[in-house]
């Protein structure tokens, strides 16, 4: 027992033992200590319990100046002002089983240029605003079995810095205030495992400018701050990690980090992100698991030449959310969104997103430019499975499902092509182009609505190609270009329910529709209206009541090489289409009637035209023009068993020079 300078002590010496001894420095002068250790070597202390009371610099244990070969086992530290344990500038240093406290504004076990060193099954705690462990400029040290503590407000259970070739493992750092757990700052080359951090406020695990470590099996657990935070690091890799918040922050938090891994990793918030990652180059994000009650499940912002696959996330409202990327690769993810969108991926460009899994109000979201979607799969619940927006350079083999919404929603898209994609929507339209999106290549897509239209052009949508697509809506429109004009639909098999209308043209100027097969029940296989040169090649129309082309102030119109084919409807129905609507090498077979004309019809012309029957066929050579208010049903031009017959009084344009073959004829006698 002493009052002023050491209780022990051992400078300039080597060989010393210090054991089962009881140390108590009472108050006295400050710089006093327990034990001292100088440029000492080759000595331990052992079985030995210090305590020192008083002076704001009081020391239980001080090793210092260059003390080599020092061993410390079963030792317990106590300061009642300062730290428990102080090393600084030692080398092979073996301690076991210590205990360094500080019970008020210190440090429990201070550590300082430190080299060469293991320190196991320890504990070191302190009060206040610095430590529990800290370890500074240190090389090639172990730190196995360590419990950090820092209660009262404190900072940091275990602290580390500017450090190389640590081994940090089975350790614990556990603050009751605010601040860190686990703090490694400036720490290079060196691993840690199954470490965790525990805080009330503040960060459970923080890594800062460091470089070149291998985080494996980390557990970061805050109360109100952020599980595990990583910045302004490089060539790290995370992995079989944990971190947790359920306060406002992110569970786990990565920013400005570079050429690193985060891989099989689980965060979970909750109304922050469970995984944020934010502002990263050359970043691999792999097979991690984000949640958060009501924020985003996993966050990732501004990558760059970065992958990110195989994750999940899920949240009350984003599953998973990639903003501003660039030259990054999006793959193989599931996003789960309650509230919004299962996966949102927006502004960026020269990108690649496949195979991705998004579930939600709307799946996928995605607003991208020059960027290749090939293989997503997009579910929407009371929204839109695949919503699509950008420059992008292709939408292919994706598949978009909707309740309610549009399957795959398409907006300002350029081109780009789209082809190989499922799209089917219960009561809304199944692919929908929008916001001026033109010059794309729509192709070998199969596209099927129930209640509503199954593709549409809208608000400009020009100068796309729409080919060899298996379209298919049950109950209303096919294929339908609104204010949409200079579009190419070509080489198209178009199918309609009850009362649906096989195209639909409104309000759209100088569309193309060349070799598309369409079969209604009882709507138009065909409807122009309001619209202008317009022109139809090898348009093939079945249906069993409809119309076969319905021009409802449809202008200007070629219609060429037309086939159709209606047991009771209207195969060409004009109502105030004027200016020279053209119908050209037309092939009509009905029950019902040929063609009408009515309201302010004018200049209709129909050339080379051919009506057929079961019996009989009429071929009217030539061009006819076409008065208003006209009809020709079955009544008024038809062929039955061994007959032909015209009412040439109310057809009287049809009595022209025709050719007439009769099928089926029965021939008495012999020849």
């Amino acid at each position: 027992t002493t009052s002023q300078g050491s209780g022990i002590n051992a400078v300039n010496t080597s060989n010393v033992t210090i054991k089962n001894c009881n140390i108590l420095q009472n108050p006295g002068v400050n710089t006093t200590q327990g034990v001292l250790f100088g440029n000492t070597t080759n000595s331990s202390i052992v079985n030995t319990s210090v305590i020192v009371n008083y002076s704001s610099t009081s020391v239980g244990i001080r090793v210092q100046l260059n003390a080599i070969n020092i061993t410390l086992a079963n030792v317990t530290a106590t300061s009642n002002s300062s730290m428990g344990i102080s090393i600084a500038n030692g080398r092979l240093l073996n301690f076991t089983n210590v205990t360094g406290q500080s019970l008020i504004s210190s440090i429990g076990i201070f550590l300082s240029a430190v080299n060469d060193s293991v320190i196991s099954n320890s504990s070191a705690s302190g009060v206040g605003s610095v430590a529990g462990l800290l370890l500074s400029t240190g090389r090639n040290v172990t730190l196995d079995r360590i419990m950090g503590a820092n209660s009262g407000g404190g900072v940091t259970a275990i602290s580390l810095s500017t450090s190389t070739n640590l081994t940090v493992m089975n350790s614990v750092g556990s603050v009751a205030g605010s601040s860190f757990g686990i703090s490694a700052t400036s720490v290079n080359s060196s691993l840690f495992s199954n470490v965790s951090g525990v805080v009330s406020t503040g960060r459970a695990f923080s890594v800062s400018s460091s470089s070149n470590d291998t985080f494996s099996n980390v557990s970061a657990s805050a109360a109100a701050g952020v599980g595990l935070s990583v910045s302004s690091s490089s060539n790290l890799t995370i992995a079989n990690s944990h971190g947790s918040s359920t306060g406002v922050n992110a569970a786990i938090n990565l920013t400005l980090v570079t050429n690193s891994t985060l891989q099989n990793v689980t965060g979970v918030g909750v109304s922050a992100s469970g995984i944020y990652v934010d502002t990263v180059t050359n970043m691999i994000v792999y097979n991690t698991t984000g949640r958060s009650s009501t924020g985003v499940g996993t966050l990732v912002t501004f990558p760059t030449t970065s992958v990110i696959y195989d994750n999940v996330g899920s949240s009350g409202l984003r599953g998973l959310m990639v903003a501003n990327l660039d030259r990054t690769n999006v793959t193989n993810n599931t996003g789960v969104g309650t509230t919004e969108t299962g996966i949102l991926i927006t502004s960026g460009s020269s990108s690649n997103v496949s195979d991705n899994a998004g579930s939600g109000v709307t799946g996928i979201s995605i607003s991208l430019s020059t960027t290749q979607m090939t293989n997503n799969r997009g579910v929407g619940s009371g929204g839109r499975g695949l919503q699509i927006s950008g420059n992008a350079d292709g939408l292919v083999n994706n598949v978009g499902v909707s309740d309610s919404a549009e399957a795959i929603a398409i907006s300002s898209f350029t081109n780009g092509n789209v082809t190989q994609n499922n799209a089917t929507s219960g009561s809304g339209k199944s692919m929908l182009f929008f916001g001026t999106s033109t010059n794309n290549s729509v192709s070998q897509n199969r596209i099927e609505g129930n209640t509503n239209r199954a593709l549409e052009f809208q608000q400009s949508s020009a100068n796309n190609t729409v080919f060899n697509n298996v379209i298919i809506s049950n109950q209303s429109t096919g294929v339908a270009f609104e204010q949409s004009g200079s579009n190419n639909l070509t080489n198209n098999s178009i199918t309609t329910g009850l009362g649906g209308t096989g195209i639909l043209i409104n309000g759209a100027d100088g569309n193309a529709l060349t070799n598309n097969n369409v079969t209604t029940v009882s709507g138009s296989g065909l409807q122009i209206s309001a619209s202008v040169l317009n022109t139809v090649v090898n348009l093939t129309v079945s249906s069993s009541s409809g119309a076969g082309i319905l021009f409802s102030g449809a202008n200007s119109t070629a219609v060429s090489n037309f086939t159709a084919s209606s047991n009771t409807g209207t195969l060409l129905s004009f109502s105030s289409a004027n200016n020279n609507t053209y119908v050209e090498t037309s092939h009509l077979m009905t029950n019902g009637t040929w063609f009408s004309t009515s309201g302010t019809t004018t200049n209709t012309n129909l050339s080379n035209t051919t009506f057929e029957s079961v019996q009989g066929i009429i071929f009217v050579e030539g061009l006819v023009a076409v008065p208003n208010s006209s009809s020709a049903s079955v009544a008024k031009l038809n062929t039955s068993l061994n007959h032909s017959f015209l009412n040439s009084t109310n057809l009287s344009f049809l009595n022209v020079t025709s050719k007439i073959t009769l099928l089926g004829v029965s021939i008495n006698g012999s020849f």
